[in-house]
């Protein structure tokens, strides 16, 4: 995936759709391979997305490297517990209609909210 995305121009999106198949929940045993392209891939244009219904299965090594949470609703204690470290409003999606969302940018610290469907 490095050797690749060094030889076009513009991002390259690494996406992983329930990454909690993946790693073990809860586990620090991250894979060095995705270890890699989560802590280095910016460096040669490697955006990382993951996407899960279960924050809180997401280890919390992933969690520390993840810069904006879009969140829809979220209504269980132990996954909200496992994004308020990182998004100090999160309990406001507990509200949400089916497809809004908040988005949080840990960065900037910047939100967004809108509705997908």
């Amino acid at each position: 995936m490095f050797a690749q995305a060094r030889t076009g121009t513009g991002n390259k999106v690494f996406f992983v759709d329930e990454m909690r198949r993946f790693i073990p929940s809860r586990s620090d045993l991250i894979p060095v391979q995705v270890d890699q392209i989560f802590r280095e891939g910016r460096t040669v244009g490697i955006e990382t997305v993951l996407a899960t219904q279960y924050p809180r299965d997401f280890s919390k090594t992933i969690r520390e490297e993840v810069t904006e949470w879009v969140c829809f609703n979220i209504n269980e204690p132990d996954n909200l517990d496992a994004v308020r470290p990182y998004f100090s409003g999160v309990d406001r999606v507990t509200a949400l209609r089916p497809g809004e969302y908040i988005a949080f940018n840990r960065n900037s610290g910047g939100e967004s909210a809108g509705k997908m469907f």
